[in-house]
């Protein structure tokens, strides 16, 4: 079996490479370096250089997360229209092994950009004679739990429609979008313009679909002063573990769903 999924992970990685992806990702960085490097020419403030490493931290740990989602679309969705995959099962490799294989090798990727972000944003403070905080670490961990939710997400969504409809299906049907829909229900409620029959119903109805489907930021309201200071309590870092179980029962609940559903398609 880790013979299986070591090939399976080898094979993704030269996957990763025929489609430029790895290129893009070190001309993105090298783009947003340069750019946020520019600033620290001049004669900037510490306050300045504080904003520039968190904006930088920022926008790195959203392309971070992108990357890791697009890896796992692209992977999946090319084997699965190009029936790649009845190739693979008849070596024979188990349809657990290869899934898993594709997870584990877009985490990996995923793993290998936060740490470069956290030793990045570690020397500018180094540099700029700034303390270390803290509150870096535990953003760019939070971002990592977040990509391993939102991945997963993606990955069953693959499994069962075509990648472009998998990604609108996970634009729209997340815990938050609903959350929000379902405080216009209430708030519509409130104010008694529509039939309140009709309202109670969309209530319940979004309310439930806010239960179900998985958020990717669990305790966002919980960490909101940690992103804007990125000064963490004591208190705090138990939101962190709260987040990394959250993001590993998810994951492992899709897993086994996207495995359920991609036994039951056709491969030949």
């Amino acid at each position: 079996m880790r013979k299986q999924l070591a090939a399976n992970i080898s094979t993704n990685f030269k996957f990763y490479r025929r489609n430029r992806l790895i290129l893009l990702i070190a001309l993105f960085l090298l783009f947003i370096l340069g750019l946020f490097s520019v600033p620290s020419l001049f004669f900037i403030t510490t306050a300045k250089k504080f904003t520039l490493v968190q904006d930088l931290v920022s926008v790195l740990d959203e392309f971070a997360v992108f990357i890791t989602v697009a890896l796992g679309l692209l992977s999946i969705s090319y084997n699965l229209r190009n029936r790649c995959l009845k190739m693979v099962i008849t070596k024979p490799c188990s349809m657990e092994n290869w899934l898993f294989s594709h997870f584990i090798s877009a985490l990996m990727v995923c793993a290998a950009l936060f740490l470069f972000i956290l030793v990045v944003s570690s020397v500018l403070l180094f540099i700029w004679h700034i303390p270390m905080q803290w509150g870096i670490v535990y953003v760019i961990l939070d971002e990592f739990f977040r990509a391993m939710i939102i991945l997963s997400y993606i990955i069953f969504l693959t499994v069962i429609f075509h990648p472009v409809l998998a990604v609108l299906v996970a634009l729209f049907f997340q815990a938050g979008t609903f959350y929000g829909l379902t405080i216009w229900a209430k708030a519509g409620l409130e104010v008694g313009i529509v039939k309140k029959a009709y309202l109670h119903f969309l209530e319940k109805l979004f309310y439930a679909l806010y239960m179900i489907l998985p958020s990717m930021s669990p305790y966002s309201s919980r960490t909101r002063d940690i992103y804007l200071s990125f000064r963490v309590k004591p208190s705090e870092w138990k939101y962190l573990l709260f987040t990394f179980i959250y993001a590993v029962m998810v994951s492992v609940f899709f897993y086994f769903l996207a495995d359920y559903f991609l036994k039951k398609r056709r491969h030949i």
